[in-house]
């Protein structure tokens, strides 16, 4: 595992496509009140579910850093899909998994059950210093 949203397979950087999952520094605010990294704990989480397994990937395109992006499937199951219905990434860059990120935020997993926390896409660009 790279970070939240992107695995090594075979040597190559492949990152998950269709969605955008929290950076490794991120941190978000547990609702009992106290602060914790974000990202650390979706990358374990993603280790957890297919670390040492077998997936196959479905390359669709290429990032402007030349990492393959792609459809990365475990056991038959859509781990992309998976990461954002457990509410450890949200739905980017497309509508792919628009309906399974609102089912997750009507059920409050992941993400959604803290009581602060930032899309991953604004926390890159937020100032330094700030939360």
């Amino acid at each position: 595992m790279t970070d939240g949203d992107g695995i090594r397979v075979d040597g190559q950087e492949v990152r998950l496509v269709g969605l955008d999952a929290p950076e490794w520094d991120q941190r978000a605010r547990h609702r009992d009140g106290y602060w914790f990294n974000h990202g650390r704990r979706v990358k374990s989480a993603l280790i957890r579910e297919i670390g040492g397994k077998r997936v196959r990937v479905l390359v669709e395109d290429t990032d402007d850093f030349g990492r393959l992006l792609g459809t990365v499937t475990c056991k038959g199951r859509d781990v992309g899909e998976w990461l954002v219905r457990e509410g450890h990434a949200i739905a980017a860059y497309s509508d792919r998994y628009k309906r399974v990120e609102r089912e997750a935020r009507e059920a409050k997993r992941g993400m959604w059950a803290h009581a602060h926390n930032f899309d991953p896409r604004a926390h890159r660009y937020r100032k330094p210093g700030k939360v």
